[in-house]
């Protein structure tokens, strides 16, 4: 479908008002985050170019939310100028429909589906750490530090410690493998243990008890000198604070590293109903630009002469009901009311029944 001298000229309508919606909300953020954040500048705990590189990466996670609001917005307000300007009922008159008219704006909408899987897998891991770490300073606060992969620990007495997971609020670590080497050839592993679970008997203690392991000795060739298994058994490790390695939430994982992660857990017999919503809505959050594209055209045609700020507040007013379902339906998830991948999809699956209703029963 080749097209045509009106597809862009609808379009070029639409990319204007998409443009002025993205440069508005940009604007409303960087005056409000300024403003939150002044009093760090008159205080001295942030300086100009603290604030500077904040804005630089906090805009990527800012863009992600407001392009969905943005076509939305540029959608509602562009058939609305149309049809307040009659130029939609002339095109009905040629023999036009609303579909075919809107199919520049469905256009518009993919490619920014695919922008925002971009920025999700590419760049907005990287840049909420950033950020993350930048508001923590300018705050006066020490910088929060994320690791996704440590999983090597070495103890004061030498040993080398290497886990799958470990449960902070359970002070239990799963896979445990311990390493000590030998007093005067640090080189030489003088024996190991290993433990399916190793589970703290208090905050400070380092007595830990092992479950479902067993204990390997070697002599000085390296031959195995013992082998000895155990069901349970009171293991001298390290304090339970050493293990602790704050995982980044999810908005700063792209989907195979929230994968990866989720199948450590998984396997390690933890819920991850409520992360693995975050999962699926990586992949489900980027069709809201088509689902409200696809919303936004009927509604424009039924309330377009009414002007461009009514079309805006719609547009307001439809994105606080998608994000307030979204919180809605993530907590059905976590909680085991609905599956994971249901709940994530849900927000999506309600509006793209709603448009294809209004489509249906709107003249087109």
């Amino acid at each position: 479908l080749r097209p045509t001298i009106l597809d862009l000229y609808v379009g070029l309508l639409y990319l204007r008002v998409l443009a002025l919606a993205l440069a508005g909300m940009a604007g409303l953020f960087y005056i409000s985050t300024f403003i939150d954040l002044s009093d760090k500048l008159i205080k001295g705990t942030a300086t100009t170019g603290m604030l500077l590189q904040y804005f630089w990466w906090a805009t990527p996670q800012f863009t992600y939310y407001i392009i969905a609001l943005a076509v939305l917005v540029a959608a509602v307000v562009t058939i609305g100028a149309l049809t307040k300007s009659s130029e939609l009922i002339v095109m009905r008159a040629c023999g036009i429909s609303l579909y075919r008219t809107a199919m520049p704006l469905l256009g518009a909408a993919a490619i920014a589906a695919a922008v925002l899987y971009g920025i999700e897998e590419r760049i907005l891991g990287p840049a909420n750490r950033r950020a993350d770490e930048l508001i923590h300073l300018i705050r006066g606060q020490s910088p929060r530090t994320f690791d996704l992969s440590r999983r090597w620990v070495t103890g004061v007495d030498g040993a080398l410690y290497h886990y799958r997971y470990y449960n902070a609020a359970q002070r239990q670590l799963d896979g445990l493998t311990v390493l000590h080497f030998a007093e005067h050839d640090a080189a030489r592993v003088a024996a190991r243990t290993y433990a399916a679970t190793a589970t703290a008997s208090a905050a400070e203690s380092r007595d830990w008890v092992g479950r479902k392991g067993w204990r390997r000795t070697f002599d000085q060739t390296s031959n195995v000198q013992a082998f000895n298994r155990f069901e349970q058994e009171t293991l001298t490790l390290e304090r339970p604070d050493t293990f602790v390695n704050e995982v980044p939430p999810p908005s700063q994982m792209n989907y195979g590293q929230l994968k990866a992660y989720l199948d450590d857990l998984r396997a390690s017999g933890y819920d991850v109903r409520g992360d693995e919503v975050e999962l699926y809505r990586k992949v489900a959050f980027p069709f809201v630009t088509l689902v409200m594209t696809l919303i936004g055209v009927p509604f424009a045609v039924t309330t377009g002469r009414r002007g461009a700020l009514y079309g805006v507040g719609i547009g307001i007013v439809l994105a606080l009901v998608y994000w307030t379902m979204i919180s809605v339906f993530a907590a059905f998830g976590a909680g085991g009311v609905l599956p994971p991948l249901l709940a994530a999809w849900a927000p999506n699956i309600i509006f793209g029944a709603c448009a294809l209703y209004l489509l249906l029963t709107v003249r087109t």
